[in-house]
């Protein structure tokens, strides 16, 4: 929105609020603008109150309520007007301002449109006449920076402007600064008078000045030569014209200047040919990086040289006073000290030289860069003082005071630059200049002269200059980071500790610790070789380490203490060490405990300790697990807690107590079958955690103990007899009897306590392919899972037992193998495996075992679909189906595996097909259709498909699908119906648990389309299919009837 149509929208807010306006002071007036424009206080006054813009309350009538506060109602963003409560006609005032103030955001508060620079030089100064013209951009106070940091101001004039105007020195703390206020649009002319001194340099002469950043920049310089050479720092064009005045021949130079740093140099033509004549010479830009060491100074220098396309053979350079220079090696030039010149004394400075000699002078000669070392300061010797401090490990140094000169090139006409001092960082420092020489911003550096973080820059001219540096030690800061892991264990409690040292300023020669009752019972830290492990020694609790560099800027200690404390249970506090002559962070403390104890922190007995805001952040600490042997459990990771320390001092308190016993058991049997019985092994797998266990208490089935000897076996040692202690009577009722077994020792972890016993079939049993039962070995704890294998030879075949509908155990899919395997499991404590062997040889045995079986009968359009699914296991590649009487009328479609099979049923309805391979898994599907209309009540006894010289077993299950309007009433006989109550849509009552695709999967089946949710779809289960599946069906409409009947 803008901000006109702001103020029309808000304006009819106030006329639309005027009848609510709650309260009214009988004898308040309206503010006036003129009382409103002066409560303008300061530079930073808002700009509405600037405006004097004032609310008009309207008074209450006689007869309204006067205690009540002013409501104001302001509209949303949809436009619509809303009450607010407590505000105040200043709050408004600011919201105005700041949504008037939010269009102009990206507009400046005001612009330079002109900035005309004039005056006249002499030999040491110049006058200078600066007219500026602003114009605003924004309401408010606003500050316009002039810049003109070197200028002495003697007048300072603003023209047409209020008289609370006024001139400041900048927020940037150099610059000059006018303060203005007004309206956008407003102008204001201003005009500047001072002197400025000149930078000299023989004949040349130059100003330097700070430019604001104007539309147009315009400089006019009277010079006092008659004819002037000129050139500007940022290389724009300047223009010369001579002028004979009252003072003789003078030259008016005219240039345009750009924002920012701005330098003008001239000088008389004539001059210029007298020193070419004389000298030949060159002219010298330095650029030098000064590095204060404590006792050293460093020089790196580079020269670039403008030879006026004259050719240059050599140079000879005199380093600062007291430098040596440094080997270089360059294929432009050849530098070498002058050793029969010895120095030169000029300037009473000794200053060694070097004769720079070009390989070709004949091309423009390249840069120089000269290195030199300075080591010798003040009176020739450093007075460094070392005082090792028993405290604080540090050295205190009385430094000497560094003088830096630029480097002289002799024959040179001109030389300027730039220096850029480096200090080091434990040496605090201070700066005094003299002379030619002036101190810049950092920034005004070029960026490769930037590199090293220098501490000062300087800007320097011809003429004889220094820079006085003064140097002392900075104090040693240390800062320390640490993070402790303590590990509660069965012999004690053991801390890692971890310190990472941050050190600035001095030289550190050895960390102190404070141990605080923990013991260093390794001479091993982990330091990256910070530390010296030779001078290590470690005294009434305190640990010195000595450091290799006393300089190191960064130190990480890592080591561990061991608690002197014998106790292990109970409230347990622990002091934690303490880095000495450091600030201590606060610390991350982790606790963790051996499997065996469980820990927990004690906040209310702790010292500066607090609990981290997020106790589910994984850690960092590294549990490691022991390995699993016959006598020693496998530990887990355990929980960590984590603490924050917040005092260098800081006691941890744990409460530490013994887990209880933990022992899961499962089961795992191995039966291999023969043609007389099966040998049997039984293995419990005892998983003993957090306490050892010194007995393990069995019951052992009648039908073991009774018939022969039993031999056990602990990790595959033999146990003797003398390690077994019976009951002395057995449980009659249970048929089993109670065992001891003694270990040789409190044993904790993974035990394996196997028995090999053999399980045989009388005669009748072989013949008769009956079930035979084998007991198993139990604890006095139930086992969580059983697994079996059941192996038996090609010639017999083995399966599990469907007449008990009671049983655990279920065939085990995924873990199935080739041959003869069967493998089972059950999930809890099982007594029994039952098993069904049949010989192959025999057409019993040759017949197929049903593993589990699926039938569907889906009513629907005056058809009724049956479909069929048996998965079974089979010796021979084929099998015979037995079709009931319903489908020897019509087509019938056969799969097995998923395979179309073309076979056609014979007169007594019995269909044989080739399923593959024999001894293997398989699964057959029937579908067949008939005509079938349905009654208001009648009974239906669909037949199931069954496989001949089958043996039956394994869990089936029927799905009966029928039209919404038709219920089942009751189950099949022998059936149990499987739903849940809940909704479906938006009908209440009985759900299947399971649909067409659940069943389809837990057979393999082939997925066909499933029945609509709209049907009415009635599982059962049981293990057997009777040989005819009844059920009674009736329209829910007599079901109604009925109900109301007998309602």
């Amino acid at each position: 929105m803008s901000p006109p149509l702001l103020r029309m929208v808000l304006a009819a807010a106030f006329c639309a609020s005027a009848p609510l306006v709650a309260a009214q002071e009988p004898d308040r007036v309206a503010t006036t603008d003129e009382e409103m424009s002066r409560s303008v206080q300061s530079p930073g006054a808002s700009a509405a109150e600037e405006r004097g813009v004032a609310a008009l309350p309207w008074r209450q009538s006689a007869d309204g309520y006067a205690g009540g506060p002013d409501i104001y109602l302001l509209p949303d963003a949809d436009g619509r007007l809303r009450r607010v409560l407590g505000f105040q006609f200043e709050d408004f005032q600011r919201a105005w301002q700041a949504r008037d103030e939010s269009g102009r955001a990206a507009l400046p508060r005001s612009t330079i449109s002109r900035f005309a620079l004039s005056g006249a030089a002499d030999r040491q100064s110049a006058r200078l006449r600066a007219d500026v013209e602003v114009r605003l951009e924004s309401t408010g106070w606003t500050e316009v920076l002039l810049g003109l940091d070197s200028l002495a101001v003697t007048k300072a004039t603003i023209v047409d402007g209020a008289d609370d105007e006024f001139f400041s020195v900048g927020s940037n703390g150099r610059a000059l600064s006018v303060w203005v206020h007004g309206k956008p649009g407003d102008r204001r002319t201003l005009v500047v008078e001072g002197d400025v001194g000149l930078r000299l340099g023989g004949s040349d002469q130059g100003l330097r000045l700070e430019m604001p950043a104007a539309v147009t920049s315009t400089i006019e310089l009277l010079v006092p030569f008659g004819d002037a050479l000129a050139e500007a720092s940022d290389g724009s064009a300047v223009r010369v014209e001579s002028l004979q005045g009252q003072l003789g021949r003078q030259s008016l130079i005219t240039a345009s200047a750009k924002g920012g740093l701005y330098a003008l140099h001239w000088r008389p033509r004539e001059a210029e040919a007298s020193i070419r004549a004389a000298t030949m010479e060159y002219e010298a830009t330095h650029r030098i990086k000064a590095t204060i060491d404590p006792g050293r100074v460093t020089y790196d220098m580079s020269f670039s040289l403008q030879t006026f396309g004259r050719p240059l053979e050599s140079v000879q350079v005199a380093l600062p006073p007291g430098a040596v220079l440094a080997p270089i090696e360059s294929s432009s030039y050849k530098a070498a000290p002058v050793t029969d010149g010895a120095s030169v004394r000029g300037d009473e400075e000794g200053r060694a030289l070097v004769l720079v000699k070009f390989t070709d002078p004949e091309n423009l000669p390249p840069s120089i860069r000269l290195t030199a070392e300075q080591t010798s300061l003040e009176a020739g010797e450093a007075t460094a003082r070392e005082e090792s401090s028993g405290d604080q490990g540090t050295t205190q140094e009385e430094l000497p005071l560094v003088r830096l000169t630029a480097p002289k090139l002799i024959g040179a006409f001109r030389q300027s630059g730039m220096v850029a001092v480096t200090v080091n960082d434990h040496l605090l420092s201070r700066f005094e200049s003299d002379g030619a020489v002036e101190r810049i911003a950092i920034g005004d550096l070029p960026a490769d002269m930037q590199e090293g973080r220098p501490r000062a820059a300087f800007d320097f001219g011809a003429g004889r200059w220094s820079v006085d540096v003064r140097t002392s030690p900075s104090r040693r800061r240390a800062r320390v980071r640490p993070r402790y892991r303590l590990h509660l264990g069965p012999q004690g409690a053991e801390m890692e500790v971890e310190y990472e040292y941050r050190i600035v300023g001095g030289r550190t020669f050895k960390l102190k610790l404070d141990l605080r009752e923990w013991e260093f019972p390794e001479w091993s830290i982990e330091s990256g070789g910070s530390v010296s492990l030779a001078g290590t020694w470690y005294e009434s609790g305190i640990l010195s380490l000595p450091l290799n560099d006393p300089d190191a800027a960064q130190v990480r200690l890592k080591f561990t203490l061991r608690h002197s404390d014998e106790s292990t249970l109970g409230l347990r506090k622990f002091a934690l060490p303490q880095a000495l002559d450091a600030y201590m962070l606060p610390a991350v403390v982790e606790v963790t405990s051996d499997p065996s104890l469980q820990a927990a922190p004690r906040i209310d007995q702790s010292q500066g300790v607090a609990l981290v805001d997020e106790p589910s952040l994984e850690s960092s600490l590294e549990v490691a697990e022991t390995e699993a042997t016959a006598d020693e459990a496998v530990s887990p990771k355990t929980e960590v807690q984590r603490l924050q320390a917040y005092l260098p001092t800081a006691v941890v308190a744990v409460d530490v107590a013994p887990r209880e016993r933990e022992v899961r058991i499962e089961r795992h049997v191995e039966v291999n079958i023969d043609a007389d019985g099966a040998n049997v092994l039984q293995r419990l797998d005892f998983d003993v955690r957090y306490q050892p266990v010194a007995e393990l208490a069995l019951r052992v089935p009648a039908e073991l103990f009774g018939r022969q000897r039993l031999q056990f076996e602990l990790n595959g040692v033999e146990v003797a007899d003398a390690a077994l202690t019976w009951d002395d009577a057995p449980d009659d009722a249970a048929g089993q009897r109670n065992l001891t077994l003694s270990l040789p020792r409190a044993m904790q972890g993974e035990l394996r306590l196997s028995l090999a016993t053999r399980s045989g079939r009388d005669a009748a049993g072989r013949r008769r392919n009956l079930a035979f039962t084998i007991p198993l070995l139990a604890a006095d704890q139930d086992a969580v899972t059983s697994s079996a294998v059941v192996v038996a030879p090609p010639q017999m075949r083995a399966a599990l037992a469907a007449n008990d509908s009671a049983s655990p155990w279920e065939i085990d899919l995924e873990g199935r193998r080739a041959g003869g395997e069967l493998r089972l499991r059950a999930d809890g404590e099982v007594r029994e495996l039952t098993l069904v062997v049949a010989d192959a040889r025999t057409e019993a045995g040759a017949a197929l075992v049903v593993e589990r079986t699926w039938m569907q009968s889906w009513i629907a359009g005056g058809v009724r679909q049956d479909r069929a699914v048996v998965r079974f296991w089979s010796a021979t590649d084929r099998v015979r189906l037995k079709l009931p009487e319903a489908a020897r009328t019509g087509e019938v479609e056969v799969r097995c595996d998923g395979a179309l099979i073309a076979a056609v049923p014979d007169e007594s309805g019995t269909l044989e097909i080739a399923c593959g391979e024999g001894r293997r898994f398989h699964t057959v599907e029937v579908r067949f259709q008939a005509p079938y209309d349905l009654h208001n009540w009648q009974t239906m006894e669909p037949r199931p498909v069954a496989l001949v010289g089958a043996a039956q077993g394994g869990p089936v299950y029927w799905q009966l699908v029928t039209p919404a309007h038709y219920a089942a009433l009751g189950a099949p006989p022998n059936l149990t119906p499987e739903y849940r109550l809940g909704w479906h849509n938006f009908r209440w009552g009985r759900q299947p648990v399971q649909e067409q695709a659940d069943l389809e999967a837990w057979l393999n089946a082939t997925p066909s389309p499933a029945p609509s949710p709209m049907t009415s779809r009635y599982v059962y289960s049981g293990f057997a299919l009777p040989e005819a599946v009844r059920v009674t069906l009736v329209r829910r409409a007599w079901l109604f009837a009925a109900a109301c009947g007998t309602l």
